[in-house]
């Protein structure tokens, strides 16, 4: 097991995490409000769930604190199912590769930045 950021937010954080995520991913091209990201990452249909993850991972500029918007195992879920375009396919696999390794603590391959990437990590927080 490696590295794992993973921790649940609190409402508060979420929020947070949604206004982000309203900044970065959906530019205005819908009519959403915070309080609807927080609802789709927790009671979203699969649809709406995946919908949401494909704007973060494409979009977000702090994918390690949007993407902790969902509980860990949708987050894991969403994560294993994404279908990597090819269209910017070495940056979606990095992205996601990068978020499995630092969120849900998983071994990948990214040899480029074993260098950087912690084996082992003590949290910050309890």
């Amino acid at each position: 097991m490696g590295v794992r950021l993973y921790r649940h937010y609190s409402k508060a954080e979420k929020l947070q995490a949604a206004e982000e995520i309203l900044r970065d991913c959906f530019w205005g091209d819908y009519n959403l409000t915070a309080e609807q990201i927080v609802q789709i990452a927790e009671q979203g249909t699969d649809y709406d769930k995946r919908f949401l993850f494909g704007k973060i991972i494409a979009n977000a500029r702090n994918i390690f604190i949007t993407l902790r918007i969902f509980s860990e195992k949708d987050l894991a879920k969403l994560l294993d199912s994404f279908m990597i375009p090819a269209f910017r396919k070495e940056f979606f696999e990095k992205r996601i590769n990068i978020a499995k390794h630092l969120l849900l603590g998983r071994q990948v391959n990214l040899p480029q930045y074993e260098w950087i990437l912690p084996k082992k990590y003590q949290p910050l927080w309890k």
